[in-house]
């Protein structure tokens, strides 16, 4: 696996991998949690090698609410310690740790939930997943 490559379009801050996880909640634009994002940004200095895990472990996932107050579609991120990024299996695999934090990022059962994922030089991956309802 080799990150960080030098290129002409390179610079830092441009999302290189990401993988994120977004569902629609009923409740109105900014007031809860729309999505789980783990983003690698190119550095200068590569290109380096490692695993996955080195890959995506070296950086935080955010949880992504969008502003209700914008006349565009923006995503503000922040991060949540009670989120975790970790491969397993050769598979990016997000955790949420707790059941406060559960109720926090999902208030309500989404639908459905789409999951996307990129890398350098590639197109868009995309999958949506109906979320089956378990009753208690």
């Amino acid at each position: 696996m080799i990150w960080d490559v030098p290129s002409c379009d390179a610079y830092p801050s441009r999302a290189d991998f990401y993988w994120t996880v977004i569902w629609q909640p009923p409740e109105p634009r900014g007031r809860v949690p729309i999505a789980l994002n783990v983003v690698t940004y190119w550095r200068p200095g590569g290109p380096r090698q490692g695993t996955w895990a080195q890959l995506v472990e070296a950086w935080r996932p955010s949880v992504e609410t969008e502003c209700g107050d914008c006349q565009e579609t923006i995503w503000l991120g922040s991060e949540d310690s009670a989120v975790v990024a970790r491969v397993v299996d050769g598979r990016v695999v997000l955790t949420i740790q707790g059941a406060a934090a559960i109720a926090r990022i999902f208030p309500t059962v989404p639908d459905s939930v789409t999951l996307i994922r990129r890398r350098p030089g590639t197109d868009e991956e995309e999958i949506t997943i109906v979320v089956e309802r378990s009753q208690p």
